[in-house]
């Protein structure tokens, strides 16, 4: 397992047989929030709230940027070329990491997040979904679907296909 400490520098690796913790790396930056790991465990990618970048860990401890230029925007591209604003829950899904971007977090625009897409191998970005509300953690069906948290508005949200709208399926 490879976990964060939530906001914290760090990206640790847990052995639940032994509850051992080795830290893989110290060097994420402030804000290191989501993580998803390749099936292998050869690569971790970190989803750095603060910083607006997706990062790569090796299984040695390299990072490197996946996607993000560090500036706070919502910019797809590839690598560098794309910005992400506030990047937080992510998954990993047949070579492709989608992540959720909480957007604004001020009192008044809390429709600005987003799913977006990047290719793990090529570091391509796409919008997939708008206008969610403050979605933080993701989730997919076998069916395509995915369901997002919201910490704004304390609901789950369920996204079908590529769309800028959502269904609001239960209060948390």
């Amino acid at each position: 397992w490879f976990v964060t400490g939530g906001g914290s520098t760090s990206l640790y690796k847990a052995n639940p047989s032994t509850g051992a913790v080795t830290t893989v790396t110290s060097s994420l930056g402030y804000g290191a929030d989501g993580v998803a790991v390749e099936p292998d465990g050869s690569a971790a990618y970190v989803s750095c709230f603060n910083s607006h970048r997706v990062l790569k860990v090796t299984s040695g401890g390299t990072v490197t940027t996946l996607a993000g230029s560090g500036s706070a925007a919502h910019t797809d591209g590839t690598g560098t070329g794309a910005s992400f604003y506030k990047p937080f829950g992510m998954l990993l899904g047949g070579g492709t990491l989608y992540l959720n971007e909480c957007g604004s977090a001020t009192a008044r625009a809390h429709t600005t997040g987003r799913i977006r897409s990047i290719v793990t191998a090529t570091g391509v970005t796409a919008t997939i979904a708008t206008n969610l509300n403050s979605p933080d953690y993701i989730a997919m069906d076998n069916a395509g679907n995915f369901y997002t948290t919201s910490w704004n508005a304390s609901c789950i949200q369920k996204i079908t296909g590529a769309t800028t709208d959502y269904a609001v399926i239960a209060a948390i």
